[in-house]
């Protein structure tokens, strides 16, 4: 078997794809899932990939119409220039959707039970979720959700202690919430990628997988080191 269709057996969906083009090729993709709908609500993780994703298809794609923007992973922080909010509110801005594009996420001047409560409220009146774009961490966390890591569920959303990260505290959508959106887009960017690989081909159950992807796009420089050190 080659290591690509390897690669595809541990993820649904795989394309492998440049880095360079990851985020076009995504927002491509998103497009054609909701070309037909005249207002959508899609979800997004944070990090790097998925703002960039999300600034070219409200550039290339969106035409006009309205978008609810929710942020599947926030951080808890002090520094509104740490969150994942301000990545999205950028790619809103850079992609010239300012005036039509609603960006939904937590609260950070309550405490974090009545800003998760709220959070829930604003996510529940949107319209019917039609996708959801989540960047992957090295070790295959996704939108917040990390390996090992418990979190408390309020109705269908999480509120995770602990992170790994110097953001310990974060707000997110459950993994049953997240399991239940159709389309499920993940991408794996970057050479350093070929990790989450390695520890999916060791049988690790890694959120990556747990959210189940039906579209799972992979960085073409880590499945080529991957391949190289699985020979």
């Amino acid at each position: 078997m080659s290591s690509r269709a390897f690669c595809a057996s541990l993820l649904p969906g795989l394309e492998v794809v440049e880095d360079c083009r990851m985020a076009e090729h995504i927002a491509t993709k998103l497009h054609e899932i909701v070309a037909d709908r005249p207002a959508l609500s899609i979800v997004c993780s944070g990090g790097k990939i998925a703002p960039r994703v999300l600034e070219t298809f409200i550039c290339k794609y969106l035409g006009g119409r309205q978008l609810n923007v929710i942020a599947t992973d926030e951080r808890i922080t002090t520094d509104f220039g740490d969150t994942n909010a301000q990545s999205l509110q950028e790619a809103i801005a850079l992609g010239g959707g300012t005036d039509t594009v609603n960006l939904i996420a937590p609260a950070q001047d309550v405490d974090v039970a009545r800003s998760a409560n709220d959070f829930m409220k604003q996510v529940r009146d949107c319209p019917t979720v039609e996708a959801a774009i989540f960047g992957v961490g090295s070790d295959g966390h996704v939108a917040s959700h990390f390996p090992g890591v418990p979190s408390q569920t309020q109705g269908f959303v999480d509120v995770v202690i602990g992170a790994p990260s110097p953001f310990t505290q974060r707000i997110t959508l459950s993994m049953a919430f997240l399991g239940t959106i159709p389309h499920r887009l993940v991408a794996l960017a970057g050479v350093e990628k070929a990790e989450v690989l390695r520890a999916l081909a060791s049988g690790m159950s890694l959120p990556v997988a747990q959210v189940k992807p039906t579209q799972s796009f992979v960085s073409k420089d880590a499945v080529q080191s991957f391949s190289v050190e699985r020979h």
